[in-house]
């Protein structure tokens, strides 16, 4: 029943688009990878590398933007890759976006 409940989720999702998803799937990897870096740095780092971050922090980010953007980009292409052989399977139409 679960995998049914994800199936059609996963239909009601791609609705909104592909470029929807891959930017609220970046917007949250970002915000968890900048908030796990930060706390990593403020627990474990001495007061002098903290200086030093801010001053790769432009650069951390852009990086930290495009990893989570591949990240979102790619877990489109296997969410819809999945739904298509299970609506295949099921004898569904496939919609393409």
């Amino acid at each position: 029943m679960e995998l049914d409940r994800r199936f059609y989720r996963w239909g009601e999702e791609r609705r909104y688009g592909k470029f929807s998803h891959i930017i609220r799937t970046a917007l949250f990897f970002s915000i968890v990878l900048l908030s796990s870096r930060l706390t990593t740095l403020f627990i474990y780092e001495p007061v002098s590398t903290i200086d030093v971050f801010f001053i790769h922090f432009p650069s951390q980010l852009l990086m930290i933007i495009l990893v989570s953007a591949l990240l979102g980009t790619l877990g489109w292409y296997i969410k819809e890759a999945r739904y298509k052989s299970k609506a295949r399977r099921r004898g569904l139409p496939i919609t393409s976006l």
